[in-house]
């Protein structure tokens, strides 16, 4: 027992190398090949060796490495999440949860993001190219579906690029090309005219 607590202490302090999968043939960690350090409660991966990406993956328990799920480190600015599958969908899931069942569960984007550049979420068109269908900005513009199709308020298949149904309210200006809706002080509409 002596010895048992005098190992604590040595190995909460000590680093170690450890392979970033796991070995099949039993449930031990591998020693060879990427290096883990594990010390003071993190876990850090390091790439030593000539593999200037490295990542974390993890494979399903099905014997066949069909299914895996990646983090991956590519450059000095730039990670990336991967879920692969060999057949059908890939989805991935990213769910807060609020276990007393009446709290709020928020999903929340730049928190602690301070900067003067441009803060927003991007959608690509998903055909592995580079052009973005949607922009969600923090502090500039966006825009939704911006090389085809619509997009719909109260409706899941609008008919056209802008589809409402419902009740619209403008407080301002409406202006549709050249043509122009004016609010006047005196609760009056004019259509073309100032």
């Amino acid at each position: 027992m002596k010895i048992l607590l005098l190992c604590i202490p040595v190995i909460m302090f000590c680093t170690f190398n450890m392979n970033a999968q796991n070995d099949t043939t039993n449930d031990d960690w591998s020693t060879t090949g990427t290096t883990t350090s594990i010390s003071d409660g993190f876990a850090h991966l390091i790439s030593t060796g000539l593999n200037i990406n490295p990542e974390i993956r993890i494979f399903s328990d099905d014997g066949l490495g069909t299914s895996s799920f990646a983090i991956r480190d590519l450059t000095a600015n730039q990670m990336r999440l991967e879920k692969y599958t060999e057949t059908g969908a890939s989805l991935i899931d990213i769910n807060p949860f609020a276990l007393d069942g009446t709290s709020a569960a928020t999903f929340r984007f730049f928190r602690l993001t301070n900067t003067s550049g441009p803060v927003f979420f991007e959608i690509f068109k998903g055909d592995g190219s580079a052009t973005v269908q949607s922009r969600l900005s923090a502090n500039g513009n966006s825009f939704f579906n911006n090389n085809s199709g619509n997009v719909g308020i109260g409706i899941s298949n609008p008919a056209e690029k802008f589809h409402v149904d419902g009740i619209s309210r403008f407080d301002d200006d409406i202006k549709f090309g050249a043509l122009s809706i004016f609010d006047f002080a005196n609760d009056r509409l004019g259509i073309g005219v100032t």
